[in-house]
């Protein structure tokens, strides 16, 4: 295996700069998942079937701040005086620095926010076209 094919399988830390502050934001740790998914289980029915992190800040700035606090380690006081843009650019840090994971494990982790929905009271998502879920090659 190559040096760029494990670079995708284990993406390193992503730089970004923010509030005058240089951050790297690394992948979760297995013992950063039960609070990533504390916050995705209270948040199910906001989310719904899409995904969009600007809308997500506008829209539902308390979960934004939860969620950017637990994808990058950094203090929610701090994250609540980021700008809209800058809190957006460390959320889309946040999800590359993550994007191999989410990317293998789309499917179970959309099949957990049903079950979530499911069990809070909600209706079921809709389902993903098969493009959006294909396997890429």
């Amino acid at each position: 295996m190559s040096k760029d094919e494990l670079q995708a399988l284990f993406p390193g830390p992503v730089p970004v700069s923010v509030a005058g502050r240089d951050l790297e934001v690394g992948p979760l740790t297995l013992g950063e998942l039960p609070a990533l998914l504390a916050v995705l289980r209270e948040s199910a029915t906001s989310l719904g079937a899409g995904f969009d992190p600007v809308a997500l800040v506008v829209e539902h700035p308390d979960l934004a701040i939860r969620l950017i606090a637990v994808l990058t380690r950094q203090d929610a006081d701090w994250l609540k005086g980021l700008s809209l843009d800058e809190a957006a650019a460390l959320l889309v840090a946040a999800i590359e620095a993550n994007e191999s994971f989410f990317v293998r494990n789309g499917r179970a982790l959309v099949a957990a926010m049903q079950r979530a929905v499911m069990a809070a009271g909600g209706l079921p998502l809709p389902a993903s076209s098969s493009a959006d879920t294909a396997s890429p090659t």
